[in-house]
């Protein structure tokens, strides 16, 4: 269980990261120095870029073919997780209609640790799909897998992803009902307008939208249609999201952990003393770590005996009965509390959401890249682990960013 704070820790930093190929040097110290091992890519620090217009420039991509178009946040986040690519001319081009192969391609690749590359690099995708039983078109036909896919068969594989069958507009219900995919006007079968073609920029969304979902895993679709009656109603009208890559407003007390049983909020500063008193002597100490191990609570303490980080696990103890100040508890919250409290910024590609935030003035500012922070002693990591089966939170970190950074490993 404890690999999970090098993995959770770990996210929180690759969340702060916008490329590994860019260094910088604190841009408000005299030292302003960047390296970057993109030919051709020019940067003065003096007048720093646009981080998507750095991400755009770092990939080879033509900023202006993005450039305002409602899907660019979209396309950054696909991109940066290695989702979507662009066209070897350097374009994205968000509004040009996906061939069936390419929307697999796009659609498998958050679930894979690879996709096999060969002579043909559709052969792998159709393999997966057929293992899974997903209603493809191209299997035993090549030209149809490079066919432009409408937004009804890509539904109909989306929904078999799920470990359903539906085809036809029962598919689109399926997903509309779900709110798995927004239609084109409306959640109306009409308003979804299935018989059009799936452009990328809509595929990317379908798929950003799912990971809000809390879709984590690629199912096999059972061998016979579902019933439809087990269809959800459709109310025409769709509901109204949470805004996406937003942080949700936060104070300091929300980087305190509250002990339910007895009502004690323990602070980032808290005393090991106060906290020994509380839970008694520590389980264990996990010297690589620097962690001391009360149950399901693991506790990191400064130089001085100040907890500087702390971790709850619903993995191998009870739970303590313990909550973050909005009322996080692991083992009952869920993906969705954790979005509508936190916000959607922090949901990234996978089942760990990583908040990054400063402390200025006593209060916290987000921090959507490392680079914006100007004094890390002042940043903090708020983590969280959610459970890709049940979508429960099963582990929740904070901690000031020098730790989360691994920063104690380089002073030794």
């Amino acid at each position: 269980m404890r690999k999970n704070l090098l993995k959770i820790a770990a996210a929180g930093c690759a969340l702060c990261l916008l490329c590994t190929t860019v260094t910088y040097a604190d841009p408000f110290t005299e030292n302003r120095e960047v390296t970057v091992n993109v030919t051709g890519v020019k940067i003065d620090l003096n007048n720093p870029p646009d981080p998507l217009e750095l991400h755009w420039a770092l990939m080879g991509i033509d900023s202006a073919d993005m450039k305002g178009h409602w899907a660019e946040r979209l396309f950054y986040w696909a991109t940066r997780h290695n989702i979507i690519e662009g066209y070897p001319d350097g374009t994205i081009r968000p509004d040009q209609p996906m061939t069936e192969a390419e929307f697999l391609k796009t659609f498998y690749r958050p679930f894979l640790a690879a996709l096999t590359v060969g002579k043909d690099w559709t052969e792998s995708l159709y393999r997966h799909a057929s293992s899974w039983k997903h209603p493809v078109s191209g299997g035993n036909n090549t030209e149809l897998r490079h066919a432009p896919i409408s937004r009804r068969k890509a539904a109909e594989i989306i929904a078999a992803a799920q470990g359903v069958r539906y085809s036809g507009d029962d598919a689109i219900v399926y997903l509309l009902g779900n709110r798995l995919a927004a239609g084109k006007t409306d959640a109306t079968l009409e308003g979804f307008a299935g018989d059009d073609f799936l452009t990328r920029a809509e595929a990317v969304q379908w798929i950003r939208t799912l990971k809000l979902r809390g879709m984590f895993k690629i199912k096999e679709a059972p061998e016979e249609l579902s019933d439809p009656e087990r269809l959800p109603a459709l109310l025409g009208k769709a509901e109204e999201e949470l805004p996406d890559f937003v942080y949700a407003p936060v104070t300091i007390d929300d980087f305190h952990f509250t002990d339910m049983d007895g009502n004690i909020t323990f602070e980032l500063g808290a005393t090991k003393e106060s906290i020994d008193n509380r839970y008694g002597d520590p389980d264990e100490h996990l010297d690589f770590l620097q962690l001391d191990v009360y149950g399901s609570l693991s506790v990191h303490y400064d130089a001085n005996g100040k907890m500087e980080a702390w971790n709850v696990d619903n993995f191998t103890h009870q739970p303590k009965p313990i909550r973050t100040h909005k009322g996080i508890v692991v083992g009952e919250s869920s993906l969705s509390d954790l979005l509508r409290q936190y916000g959607t910024a922090g949901m990234e590609n996978d089942n760990i959401l990583s908040y990054m935030y400063e402390t200025i003035d006593g209060q916290p500012t987000p921090r959507f890249t490392a680079k914006e922070i100007i004094d890390k002693n002042n940043a903090i990591i708020l983590s969280f682990v959610v459970n890709e089966d049940t979508l429960k939170v099963d582990y929740m970190f904070c901690s000031r960013y020098p730790y989360a950074n691994f920063d104690f490993l380089n002073s030794n």
